[in-house]
């Protein structure tokens, strides 16, 4: 006999039962409950040095047996065999085998496996799901982190006589130009996946500069930050993203049990989230074909660029490691290497 702990699977209560094996079956005797179970229809779990051994059965409820004696005289009676992973993780260079395998696994999916994905799915959702997501997303950041826009009506209406002059006659789906104020977000653009275009109030401040001037060559970099915009919202670069930060949050939870990170929603994935280097060289060259159409410099995109990298720098905020902090401006969340820059003054000199 085999001093056991028997749970019915219906209560907490615990039976204390002695466990016995003949042939085929599994018979249990208790004070209280006398069981008999087949035991091709038992599960073994894997069993552990340290831990008890663990029979499942057909019906929901479980036996526990804690003794080493015990566990060894059980697993002998039933006839278990290690599995070949379980003989394989009892070896040392087998369990750092799989810990390098798992994390090479993990490195593929988050480098290529979800991008690779994300590039599938996005142009299978429908455009009115992309509106209803984008609506969604601009209305929760309404409700965080953005207020009404500060901006007098004189220059929403030079930044809007930019838009109109700057935006394709056909678009994959209409574009609409908002502002709003964000005193923890500074110089900002962001494309939401319903054709949004959303220009915080730092930005044409930083634009204008002291003079509050918005024309002439303000007026281009302006457009070059439109531009650039657009060509993600063509691209469906937002959606993307929203599909890789899910997935990624999915594996997570299911790797690590915690779902929060999918629970936490569209708005902050959409203001922290970083485009990947294809997808702001795919917005880059859309925006300079873009503005050379309407008669317009890419360097001014790039003189933009320059600046707010300048004045990023000087920025106290941004001494913070970056994941300490939200992407506090244009170049946290958009990042204008040299070499952006360089190929916009290339693209102007063609």
């Amino acid at each position: 006999m085999i001093s056991a702990n028997y749970f019915d699977g219906s209560s907490g209560k615990l039976h204390q039962v002695d466990l016995s094996v003949n042939g085929d079956a599994i018979t249990l005797f208790g004070t209280d409950i006398t069981k008999r179970f087949l035991a091709t229809a038992t599960q073994i779990q894997e069993p552990f040095e340290r831990a008890p051994c663990v029979l499942s059965f057909a019906d929901g409820s479980h036996c526990e047996v804690n003794g080493v004696s015990e566990k060894a005289a059980l697993l002998t009676a039933l006839g278990y065999q290690k599995s070949f992973v379980i003989r394989w993780q009892d070896k040392w260079l087998g369990a750092l085998a799989a810990i390098v395998i798992m994390l090479f696994a993990l490195f593929s999916a988050y480098w290529w496996g979800i991008p690779w994905t994300a590039d599938r799915v996005a142009p299978l959702i429908p455009l009115a799901a992309e509106k209803k997501l984008g609506d969604e997303t601009l209305a929760g950041l309404d409700l965080g982190l953005f207020q009404p826009s500060g901006l007098s009506d004189e220059w929403i209406r030079q930044a809007q006589d930019v838009f109109s002059r700057i935006k394709p006659a056909t678009t994959r789906m209409p574009l609409q130009l908002v502002f709003r104020q964000a005193k923890n977000v500074g110089p900002n653009a962001f494309a939401l996946p319903n054709g949004t275009i959303v220009v915080t109030d730092a930005m044409l401040h930083h634009i204008a500069g002291p003079g509050g001037d918005m024309s002439g060559f303000r007026a281009d970099e302006l457009a070059g930050v439109l531009a650039h915009e657009i060509g993600h919202v063509e691209y469906r670069h937002s959606t993307k993203n929203l599909i890789r930060s899910s997935l990624l949050a999915v594996i997570s939870g299911t790797l690590f049990g915690d779902f929060s990170a999918v629970a936490a929603g569209a708005p902050l994935m959409v203001l922290q989230g970083q485009y990947s280097r294809e997808m702001e060289t795919q917005a880059d060259d859309y925006a300079a074909t873009l503005l050379k159409q309407r008669g317009i410099s890419p360097s001014h995109m790039a003189d933009l660029f320059e600046s707010l990298e300048n004045s990023n720098k000087r920025n106290p905020a941004n001494t913070m490691p970056s994941w300490m902090r939200y992407a506090t401006d244009y170049v946290a969340s958009h990042p204008p290497t040299k070499d952006r820059i360089a190929s916009l003054r290339r693209a102007a000199q063609r």
